[in-house]
């Protein structure tokens, strides 16, 4: 009919192609570092400021009939102060577009523990995917970590649509046998809260005994309890 076709099928894990292609993958990485004095002492923060950028360069857009040669610059951030706070961002940008941000999206990190907050550098585990089957054992000390994401681009005629969310997930060692976690995750878009979990751990010296209970919006609510 006039129009250029595949000249040969792929097959298995071969992909196979009759049409040539002429580009150029382009990526920028930076890292920013910091050093510290405290009086005679130097602390050297390596990678507090990670940036990335990519983007890829057709040189034959005119003939497979493409608007542009450049295409979208996809950019990520990740920021990673020592102790409490870490964040990541990431964006894809159009330059040809009249609104040349097309999505947008970011998470910060918040953990506080009893005890050394320096070794908590991570983001916490959404409430959705976190096992509690796996409650670490604490020694007389608490610890918190909330979470906040942020999810934005255009979408369906064109229009900037949201989505941000909460996640927080606290423990408590009580006793050097007892334990209790609870996560929790927030839908702050639609207002509504999502899943819930309460976790209780009993050592028992060469055992351990785990009961959690998980409340599931718009779902079945789940009873387990372990021993082993």
């Amino acid at each position: 009919a006039g129009n250029p076709i595949d000249r040969f099928q792929s097959f298995g894990s071969i992909g196979i192609s009759g049409f040539k292609q002429f580009r150029m993958n382009l990526a920028l990485e930076q890292r920013f570092q910091v050093k510290v004095r405290n009086k005679e002492e130097i602390q050297r923060l390596d990678n507090l400021v990670s940036w990335t950028m990519g983007a890829a360069y057709n040189f034959l857009w005119r003939e497979q009939n493409q608007a542009h040669p450049l295409s979208v610059i996809g950019s990520a951030i990740t920021i990673t102060p020592p102790r409490f706070i870490n964040a990541t961002a990431s964006w894809q940008t159009d330059v040809y577009n009249p609104k040349p941000l097309r999505t947008f999206n970011y998470n910060i990190g918040f953990n506080l523990s009893s005890t050394d907050a320096r070794n908590y550098f991570t983001a916490p585990d959404l409430a959705l995917d976190r096992d509690t089957r796996k409650v670490q054992a604490f020694t007389d000390q608490w610890n918190l970590a909330f979470a906040y994401s942020y999810a934005g681009g255009y979408g369906f005629e064109n229009r900037w649509q949201t989505s941000k969310n909460a996640n927080l997930v606290t423990s408590y060692q009580m006793s050097p046998a007892w334990s209790v976690e609870y996560s929790a995750a927030y839908d702050v878009t639609n207002r509504q809260m999502g899943t819930q979990r309460f976790s209780l751990v009993r050592d028992l010296h060469c055992w351990q005994a785990s009961f959690t209970r998980t409340f599931v919006v718009g779902g079945e609510d789940e009873y387990y309890f372990k021993i082993g």
